[in-house]
């Protein structure tokens, strides 16, 4: 199971939180022994509420199972949305997207 971009479009936003809810529990059961770093999920080019909302249950979930937690969508974000300079059709990255999030993980992993 996962959860991401596509799923925050084609669920509701309690069928999203559920589903990672049920993730996250899987993996911290399966592997107790594994450093989970949970991330939020990228903005798109339009309105992001639904986003930032299941953001907000994604550090709260990693603030309960004390698991790291790496805000990536404050960092495409501009304006509350994301910048064409990093993703042609307004969900998908390009690589010099994905460069941005190669260097937030390096910086997370010093």
């Amino acid at each position: 199971a996962s959860i991401g971009t596509n799923s925050i479009r084609d669920f509701t936003l309690d069928e999203c939180i559920e589903q990672y809810r049920k993730l996250i529990k899987l993996m911290v059961v399966t592997f107790p022994n594994t450093d989970i770093v949970l991330e939020s999920v990228l903005p798109w080019s339009v309105e992001n509420d639904k986003i930032i909302k299941f953001n907000e249950y994604v550090m709260q979930s990693s603030e309960m199972y004390k698991l790291r937690y790496i805000d990536l969508y404050s960092k495409y974000s501009v304006g509350g949305l994301l910048p064409s300079s990093v993703s042609d059709d307004g969900i998908h990255l390009t690589p010099s997207g994905y460069d941005i999030w190669y260097k937030v993980l390096e910086e997370d992993n010093k």
